[in-house]
């Protein structure tokens, strides 16, 4: 409704929209796997259903990226999307049934041969994330000066460091089952609670994986839509600056027009709200 009071559009022109079919897909997907998982298995329960499922998830979602705005790579970048989706989802969203698996699990032995096998799948997971990752960070970024200089750069950023963060923990969570190889007396609870740290951490990485979709790719902005390295130093200093007013030669000169320190200030101001005005690309720094 909002979209049609917005651009003038009916409510089934509204309704035909790419983005609006991929969200009923999505919803109606989620929906069919809730009401699969839920019933009685015993009456025909089918894995097969529920990947289908996921598939038309996996896909809609795709269908609404930025891939799909793509003229030029769009399949390969679609597929690096869908990928990149698909492995987040089996690791991330397959660590809470770990420790379900977990608690069920009556001794070490079968604790080591559970998240033996979770570790394996973890690893092909992470795998994908990584190659397709780099081939949309390429993609999307196109130059080291738009990681820094773009809010979508800073972005990519975080979502990198966040990885770097959960592969640690699953680092030390590969430590612990190799060590009950050689000593089933290994405590256990500190697996647990590194895989729950996983989960939360795997959550705000979904979150500022969505953000992205909002943001235009580093690659698509102008030059001018750009920071530069001098001006997140100008931003990140200015702060500073209005709260010791000496140090920045405001003591008794407040930008007052017969103070020569305030025709400099004047200046500055005017150097910097270009820089404003451009929006969005210094916000994230």
């Amino acid at each position: 409704m909002i979209l049609a009071d917005t651009v003038g559009l009916t409510a089934g022109e509204t309704l035909g929209a790419g983005f609006v079919l991929a969200g009923i897909a999505v919803i109606g997907a989620s929906a069919a796997i809730a009401w699969l998982s839920l019933r009685d298995r015993s009456g025909g329960f089918s894995a097969f259903g529920l990947l289908a499922l996921a598939a038309v998830i996996l896909i809609a979602q795709t269908m609404t990226s930025h891939a799909a705005a793509q003229i030029d790579d769009r399949l390969l970048l679609a597929t690096a999307d869908l990928l990149h989706q698909a492995g987040a989802a089996v690791w991330i969203g397959g660590i809470p049934y770990l420790l379900i698996a977990l608690g069920k699990c009556p001794d070490a032995v079968t604790w080591r041969r559970v998240g033996k096998r979770f570790s394996h799948i973890a690893m092909v997971s992470v795998a994908v994330i990584v190659v397709a990752g780099l081939v949309m960070a390429v993609a999307y970024t196109g130059s080291v000066a738009a990681i820094y200089g773009t809010t979508y750069g800073v972005m990519v950023t975080t979502k990198v460091a966040l990885l770097g963060y959960l592969l640690l923990l699953g680092g030390m969570n590969y430590l612990i089952i190799e060590r009950l190889a050689g000593d089933p007396a290994t405590p256990m609870p500190r697996m647990r609670r590194f895989a729950e740290a996983e989960i939360g951490i795997g959550i705000t990485l979904f979150f500022a994986a969505a953000s992205l979709t909002s943001l235009p790719p580093a690659a698509d902005l102008a030059a001018a839509d750009r920071a530069s390295l001098a001006e997140i130093v100008e931003r990140l200093t200015r702060p500073w600056r209005s709260r010791h007013p000496r140090a920045a030669g405001q003591a008794r000169c407040r930008g007052d027009a017969a103070c020569p320190q305030g025709a400099s200030l004047r200046a500055g101001r005017r150097r910097v709200a270009p820089a404003q005005r451009r929006g969005h690309r210094l916000v994230g720094v």
